[in-house]
């Protein structure tokens, strides 16, 4: 966190000044949180995007110069031009390490599945983010769901992953995150492997039979 970002603190708000802040290279925004009164702010834009660039993206806890004090800060929203995308205002949420903040990160599924697509099925991602809660200096970069494990008459919920220590999931435990698909050709295969197994058994019993009559 030894990024700053400067600001300008207690600027004019409304449409006119905003206008002139995002024309001037600048966003126009607001710092609020822990119990503090909201502060009117304009930061660089470009300031800003370097600061966000590290692994966690919008979720990079940084410090922001508000009247000449550091104050650690995340980006809490940030709005954009429907048509154009470009960035027209901030939110910035004060941060404390020991007060935990609610983040949304990305899900990665790592492992291979290999009961799935060694039987030509395919693992289906149903959730692409999750929302969680942890302290500032404890945000991961992303929630990491190993599906090695995972089977065709089985799936990955949120309440299955191992989160990161401090880290809580701020949705249901039911909820799934990735799920086998049983393709016709991975059904085939597994049709073709319980007659195997059948007929194996099969065979040992008969086998058995045999024995007992020669006795």
């Amino acid at each position: 966190m030894t990024t700053v970002v400067a600001s300008i603190s207690n600027r004019e708000t409304g449409t006119g000044p905003s206008r002139r802040i995002r024309v001037e290279g600048g966003i126009p925004g607001v710092v609020y949180g822990l119990g503090q009164e909201p502060v009117a702010v304009s930061v660089g834009y470009a300031e800003l995007r370097d600061a966000l660039k590290g692994p966690a993206g919008l979720n990079t806890v940084f410090n922001l110069d508000l009247d000449g004090t550091p104050t650690p800060v995340i980006l809490k929203d940030l709005q954009r031009n429907a048509v154009k995308r470009t960035v027209e205002h901030c939110d910035f949420l004060r941060v404390d390490n020991d007060v935990p903040v609610k983040v949304t990160l990305p899900v990665h599924l790592v492992g291979r599945a290999s009961k799935i697509l060694d039987t030509g099925g395919i693992v289906e991602q149903k959730m692409f983010q999750m929302r969680v809660k942890c302290a500032p200096n404890n945000i991961p970069i992303s929630i990491e769901v190993d599906v090695s494990k995972l089977t065709p008459d089985s799936r990955i919920s949120v309440g299955d992953i191992d989160l990161p220590e401090g880290v809580t999931a701020l949705m249901g435990d039911r909820i799934t995150v990735a799920a086998p698909v049983v393709t016709r050709a991975s059904k085939m295969a597994l049709d073709e492997d319980e007659d195997e197994e059948t007929e194996g058994t099969e065979g040992g019993d008969a086998a058995a039979e045999v024995a007992d009559d020669a006795e």
